[in-house]
């Protein structure tokens, strides 16, 4: 099973969200699942279990569509070259549509959302 995990924060980063993302995406990758973490330029960590895409610059929308346009026969999770690609027959990049990476956005969101509802939940209660 193939996973795109969107975050806006990943190591080195040191943020709350960044070490989430990088538990689920080590957990899910223990699984046996094809993880893929699209996130923020600069945020390339070696030696992971999972393929990093550091390809977003401002998180704009113009932005967003950047992994669509990722050729096949290209990995863009070259260590050190932080939102560059590299020709790779071996490795290629996954394909990214724009609905596919709404749709992990939007899950991303409401998972979000649940945590913050529950944390409130426990606070008053």
């Amino acid at each position: 099973m193939k996973i795109v995990i969107v975050s806006g924060a990943f190591p080195p980063a040191s943020l709350a969200e960044a070490n989430h993302a990088l538990h689920l995406a080590e957990a899910l990758a223990r699984s046996g699942a094809d993880v893929h973490v699209l996130t923020t330029q600069g945020s390339v960590v070696d030696g992971l279990p999972f393929t990093v895409h550091a390809l977003m610059r401002d998180w704009s929308w113009s932005d967003a569509r950047s992994p669509a346009r990722v050729s096949p026969g290209q990995s863009c999770g070259v260590p050190g070259h932080a939102g560059t690609c590299a020709a790779d027959i071996a490795a290629p990049a996954p394909t990214l549509s724009l609905g596919g990476l709404l749709l992990a956005l939007a899950s991303l969101l409401s998972v979000g959302a649940a945590a913050v509802l529950r944390r409130r939940r426990s606070s008053s209660g």
